[in-house]
């Protein structure tokens, strides 16, 4: 199998983003990761009500950082995002990145004339030269059709959404109507940044909620909907060997190809219905 699965780590107890093994190596073949751990601490958001009725102006400032936050993505996340378009992706292959993520990336308020729009307009700029495509795993606890949660939902891509029930389905079908009434209430801005770039995203809201054979089915759509799009992507590069500083704990000068997208086919997962 030519398949590389790299495992990236990263928190607020974590200077840098983490690169994990499986039995000393950086492919990850299956198995248990034993020393990934991550904190529990997270920092409360401050709501524009709370700022408003601080006496003391401290939620104030906490409220003014946030906001600044969202906007220049000053973020542990964002580390591990650049380090994953970063990892040595063999030239010419068809790549994803999965974020599983324990909350939802806010949408600031500016949108959209805000500098977060902004970097997600070059963050797709830049997963389209490198033949990227993006998968975002997060609660999405709010998705909805006519205002009714559908807890039955696995997640979603541009065209369909996707339910317990696709899990029986060859090739992997989804379902368009669903997908048009489908409504995510709290705006996630990395769902929709997924979507754009081909990719899909899966709501461990529904999953945790879920039976443990639901889980089972939930696991194994979400798994061909990535491999799918692998298996059908067809990727030209053209790539020059070049020098750089390695990302870690002390500096190192690397030679790595850089690489761009000069044609992407993909071809269709879904065949057409006579």
């Amino acid at each position: 199998r030519d398949v590389f699965i790299g495992l990236i780590g990263f928190g607020e107890g974590m200077k840098w983003p983490r690169y994990y093994t499986s039995n000393n190596n950086v492919n990850i073949e299956g198995g248990d990761i034993n020393h990934m751990t991550f904190s529990n601490v997270r920092e409360a958001l401050i709501s524009f009500q709370d700022a408003k009725e601080d006496k003391i102006s401290y939620k104030k400032l906490k409220y003014l950082r946030q906001r600044l936050d969202v906007e220049l993505g000053t973020f542990k996340v964002t580390d591990a995002y650049e380090a994953a378009i970063r990892y040595p992706f063999r030239a010419a292959a068809a790549k994803v990145v999965v974020g599983l993520i324990s909350l939802p990336c806010e949408k600031s308020p500016l949108s959209p004339f805000s500098f977060q729009d902004y970097r997600l307009f070059l963050g797709r700029d830049v997963y389209n030269q490198l033949g990227l495509t993006y998968y975002h795993v997060s609660p999405l606890k709010d998705l909805e059709v006519s205002g009714k949660p559908q807890k039955n939902v696995i997640g979603f891509d541009k065209e369909y959404a996707y339910t317990f029930a696709d899990s029986k389905k060859k090739p992997l079908e989804g379902n368009a109507e669903l997908k048009s009434n489908l409504a995510l209430a709290g705006a996630d801005v990395c769902a929709v940044f997924a979507v754009n770039t081909g990719g899909a995203a899966f709501s461990t809201h529904n999953f945790l909620e879920a039976k443990p054979n639901q889980q089972a089915q939930y696991i194994k759509v979400a798994a061909r909907r990535i491999a799918e799009n692998l298996a059908t992507v067809e990727i030209d590069e053209d790539c020059v060997c070049g020098i750089e500083v390695a990302d870690g704990y002390a500096v190192e000068l690397i030679s790595r190809p850089h690489c761009k997208v000069v044609n992407r086919h993909d071809k269709s997962r879904h065949k057409p219905k006579a």
